[in-house]
């Protein structure tokens, strides 16, 4: 590579990989932060992670194979070993959307043949030599891997809903423009070009990268935890108690906040019709028990879901009234104590001085709530 590539080339594309790798570690962070909560789709972020993580330091080597090897012997172990990590990125993010969790996204049998080619053509790219062959089978792999992640992205764009849509749109943009660059950019595709454009050409894709990559970060900040689809069609209603004081201090109806909620109201009137059930027994239920870590009641055909607060404010109770046990919603009801307790810390270990005004004080909580169940 000349000096000129050296100097203005190379400075941007490892501020490029630096950003790469940034992502592929948050990804990573947000996959094993609620690992302990068995979210399957979660394992979308884990297959973030590897594929940044894995496909960057390839790419890394081939960009350091281009500019300091220049023997024969160094320069082919280096590109096979970038093709290895490479299409090992690829073999494990397609591992990991094989499993059965994915199914409702796009169906395991597609993504196990994809799977079986990549590792067919992966094969094939470490073993042959012949560059008129080999560029013939990485636009058929780039081919069939970019059709497949576009028909992956839609239908997990169209299945998700609020923040982690609008994110994966963020992730979805950031990523064309970087596959692009790296894609164009790469010595495979340069060579077709005019030996005197060649340089420049590979200068101005460096902003396209950089832009692309950052769009993917933008996205990619606090991405929360990823659900299961139909996670808050089974809410019903929340219930903050403190036993001690023997009150409820807030309380949240699910069904007028999310619209086309399927349930099934019969059910509903069973447990709150003429005072039989109630809040009242719900929380009596919850303070004669001997047990107090009781996680679960069964009432009816519904389920009560149980979170005890930490101390100090070991007395308050958070009581999720649900359709039916996921995962995901005692991973909310989780985040809903977090939040419920930094937020009110404080007035939580002196409830004795408001009596009266519970409702009004902790009534402000509903637009953290609102925000969780974004």
């Amino acid at each position: 590579m000349s000096s000129f590539l050296q100097d203005y080339h190379l400075p941007g594309v490892i501020i490029a990989y630096i950003i790469g790798y940034q992502i592929a570690i948050y990804f990573l962070y947000l996959y094993y932060k609620s690992k302990d909560e068995n979210l399957a789709l979660n394992k979308i972020l884990l297959a973030y992670g590897l594929v940044y993580g894995l496909g960057f330091t390839g790419v890394l080597i081939r960009t350091i194979n281009s500019y300091y090897f220049t023997d024969s012997v160094s320069s082919d172990f280096f590109t096979i070993l970038s093709h290895i990590l490479i299409a090992t990125a690829a073999i494990t993010f397609q591992l990991i959307l094989s499993s059965e969790s994915f199914n409702e996204i796009i169906s395991t049998n597609i993504t196990k043949i994809v799977l079986i080619f990549t590792i067919i053509v992966s094969i094939l790219l470490v073993f042959i030599k012949v560059v008129i062959i080999i560029a013939p089978l990485l636009l058929i792999a780039i081919g069939v891997g970019a059709i497949y992640m576009l028909i992956f992205h839609y239908r997990l764009i169209k299945r998700s809903t609020g923040d982690i849509k609008k994110r994966l749109i963020i992730i979805t943009i950031g990523n064309i423009l970087m596959i692009t660059a790296i894609i164009i950019g790469s010595q495979e595709t340069v060579i077709y070009l005019p030996q005197d454009i060649q340089e420049p050409f590979l200068i101005m894709l460096i902003p396209v990268l950089v832009i692309g990559l950052g769009i993917i970060f933008l996205g990619v900040y606090e991405f929360p935890a990823f659900l299961e689809f139909d996670w808050k069609e089974n809410l019903i209603k929340l219930y903050i108690i403190s036993q001690k004081e023997y009150k409820e201090l807030y309380s949240f109806d699910f069904r007028e906040e999310i619209e086309e909620k399927s349930i099934d109201q019969t059910n509903i009137e069973k447990v709150f019709s003429k005072g039989i059930i109630g809040i009242e027994d719900i929380i009596s239920t919850i303070t004669k028990t001997k047990d107090k870590k009781i996680r679960k009641i069964k009432q009816g055909e519904l389920l009560i879901i149980l979170e005890h607060g930490d101390k100090p404010d070991y007395f308050i109770t958070y009581v999720l009234l649900i359709n039916k046990e996921m995962n995901s919603i005692n991973y909310f009801l989780k985040n809903v104590k977090s939040k419920f307790q930094n937020l009110y810390k404080n007035i939580l270990i002196n409830l004795e001085f408001i009596k009266g005004n519970e409702k009004e004080i902790f009534s402000s909580f509903d637009i953290k709530l609102k925000k969780l169940l974004m």
